[in-house]
């Protein structure tokens, strides 16, 4: 509980001061509470019990004074006063309760809202290595479930233990003025509640952890059978997806069945505790009446005060175990923000220059074979040369490393060199994907010391300069890419194109458009460039995604513009329209392209052509194709199938 107040505590110190003055509130409605029962036993007292013909009886409420002006057998003026006390009273606690639900709601969700862009933030500026451990159901609930419960913890909670707190206290002070012996069992029912509330919050904080990593596992589920719903249709695969949520909906459903009981057994062992000590109690206060003359209207408050204090001990026990929640939410949230990403301590401050020099020296970019628990280079001893305003091309078979190449060059933007894997499916350890051999992995090459520990290594320079002297966000600046995973976002087709510069005018945007042969499709829609796509880009065509994709990199004018393979589903006419459109579009801009079609590539100032991870040719069109090689070959088998096509 102590951390959890530490851990919170600045996201909601700005509204402290709102905070206590709705404590205060809340103290002042259990004033009201605490008094009601005291003008109720006036009224039995002095109204009640001598309409019966009994004379009027001493009273030690504190509200006696209301009527010692009155005579005593003006019963309908004692009456009428006490009534109009208790109305003004009921106002009190009304406009009370209305006041500090208002304002610690209002002020408890201006705190969430802090902490939940706190989190996202933390997400958004985050490399993967960090995120590893995290799936998307669980970057949703922290995000979005936690902040809320937290909330709930300023906004509920603290009052709802304020509550209790007061009312037993006054109504002790009461109790006592009357006889000392009355607390007795009020007090043993404290302390049989804080005996059983402190066993409930341990065994509760397992099953709220349970309950959300069972739930983080169904959301995650949920989201892949949406993203992956044209995969699943395509083969056939609903019922089988049916089956594994069905599984986790049933583990969850367990979970929350299995929390129910348990609390339902408890629950069941506060009432039992509650109305035995409200019987016993019961007859104990007759007792006390019978025999140290209590009256008719102190013993009606006291029962009224034992059944209330009772009740109150039972609402600290809930809360104290819905704050365990609370617990379990702040755990999550401050140990994920708590997190150092090693990405952001590596680099330096320096700007790239605006026309980058890069280098590549001896590159090797490797996964680990799972069967015999070696390395396996997927590219090796790349050094390569992109001076500012070079176009190179890279071609080669599928797995023959090039898209390993460039999306090595993407991920080392962002992560430390000696120690991540290229995003590509032939690696062993996908960079927004699944890490989940990731530490066995490191654990193994750890125990081999003939062996490296990196799964990326060589030199990344720009203009001479390592690339860690430099600002992420420098760099991340100085590099547009266009890679084949492509992801647009459920807005228009301008918007996906626009998201680096969301100020860019129309012009610059169907410009890029136009480069891109968007045209020849979004001019053909209704909305044309205000035509909305669907959720990672639903409605359209691989193809068309793939045009969003080539705009949006040349919309962010970058130094050095990076694409691959990302014309993959187009045609060879139209793809040769966009490299040709590209080349103009970037001027001296520094490209590199990726591409399974030698003719796209002929007009680049240097092509490489890999082979098993290695560069095998390399050099202009007109000198592979005088070496007759593997090149050539593939230019000439090619450009044989475009003449029929």
């Amino acid at each position: 509980m102590k951390n959890l107040f530490k851990d919170t505590y600045p996201y909601f110190k700005k509204y402290i001061g709102v905070h206590i003055f709705c404590c205060v509130l809340s103290a002042i409605r259990m004033v009201v509470l605490v008094a009601e029962p005291q003008i109720l036993a006036l009224i039995v007292d002095r109204v009640i019990n001598p309409a019966f013909g009994e004379e009027p009886t001493a009273n030690s409420s504190i509200f006696s004074f209301l009527i010692d002006d009155l005579p005593a057998d003006d019963y309908d003026a004692i009456l009428a006063r006490l009534v109009g006390m208790m109305f003004v009273l009921m106002a009190v606690y009304f406009v009370s309760f209305y006041t500090k639900w208002h304002l610690s709601h209002y002020f408890g969700i201006k705190s969430e809202k802090m902490l939940r862009k706190d989190t996202l933030d933390k997400i958004n500026h985050s490399s993967s290595e960090l995120l590893q451990d995290y799936t998307a159901g669980d970057l949703l609930t922290i995000t979005n479930s936690d902040p809320q419960k937290l909330k709930s913890l300023y906004a509920d909670y603290l009052t709802r233990m304020v509550d209790p707190i007061f009312y037993i206290s006054l109504s002790a002070i009461y109790l006592m003025r009357i006889s000392i012996w009355l607390m007795i069992f009020p007090a043993i029912t404290g302390i049989l509640y804080v005996i059983v509330t402190r066993r409930y919050m341990r065994r509760s904080k397992y099953y709220y952890d349970r309950q959300w990593r069972k739930t983080s596992e169904l959301t995650s589920e949920i989201q892949e059978s949406i993203y992956g719903i044209r995969t699943i249709k395509a083969y056939a695969r609903e019922d089988y997806q049916t089956e594994i949520f069905s599984r986790k909906n049933h583990a969850l459903r367990d979970t929350l069945y299995e929390f129910g009981d348990y609390r339902a057994r408890f629950n069941l062992l506060y009432s039992s505790i509650q109305n035995a000590l409200y019987i016993i109690s019961m007859i104990y206060g007759i007792v006390l009446s019978v025999h140290f003359s209590m009256t008719a209207g102190e013993f009606t408050s006291f029962l009224s005060y034992l059944m209330t204090i009772a009740g109150q001990f039972t609402g600290i026990s809930n809360t104290l175990g819905e704050m365990q929640n609370c617990v379990v939410s702040s755990n999550r949230i401050f140990t994920f923000l708590r997190k150092k990403d090693p990405a952001q301590e590596i680099y330096g401050t320096k700007e790239v220059s605006a026309k980058p020099h890069i280098t590549l020296h001896n590159v090797t970019i490797r996964s680990n074979d799972h069967d015999e628990n070696e390395h396996a280079d997927l590219v090796t001893n790349i050094d390569l040369d992109l001076p500012y305003g070079k176009k190179v091309g890279i071609m080669g078979r599928t797995g023959s490393g090039k898209s390993v190449l460039l999306k090595g060059l993407q991920t080392y933007l962002e992560y430390e060199s000696n120690k991540y894997s290229a995003d590509d499916p032939e690696c062993s350890y996908h960079l927004r994907g699944d890490f989940k051999n990731l530490d066995k992995f490191r654990t193994d090459q750890t125990k081999n010391n003939s062996e490296k520990t990196d799964y990326q290594s060589g030199t990344y320079e720009i203009d001479g300069i390592d690339v860690h002297a430099y600002s992420r966000e420098s760099i991340r600046r100085s590099f547009g890419f266009a890679m084949q995973d492509i992801f647009l976002f459920s807005n228009t087709i301008e918007a996906n194109i626009a998201y680096y510069n969301p100020d860019a005018s129309p012009e610059q945007v169907h410009a890029c458009g136009k480069a891109a042969e968007v045209d020849e499709f979004a001019n053909k829609l209704p909305d044309k460039y205000d035509t909305i796509v669907g959720e990672k880009g639903f409605g359209l065509s691989g193809g068309q995604k793939q045009r969003v994709s080539i705009a949006r990199a040349l919309l962010k004018d970058a130094p050095v513009l990076v694409l691959d393979d990302c014309t993959s589903a187009l045609d060879f006419e139209t793809e040769k329209k966009i490299f040709r459109n590209i080349k103009d579009f970037c001027g001296d801009k520094t490209l590199l392209i990726a591409s399974h079609r030698a003719n796209a590539l002929k007009d680049m100032d240097e092509i490489l052509f890999f082979e098993n991870g290695k560069i095998v040719e390399r050099g202009t069109h007109e000198e592979l194709m005088k070496l007759n090689g593997r090149y050539a070959e593939i230019y000439n088998h090619q450009a044989g199938q475009e003449v029929l096509e």
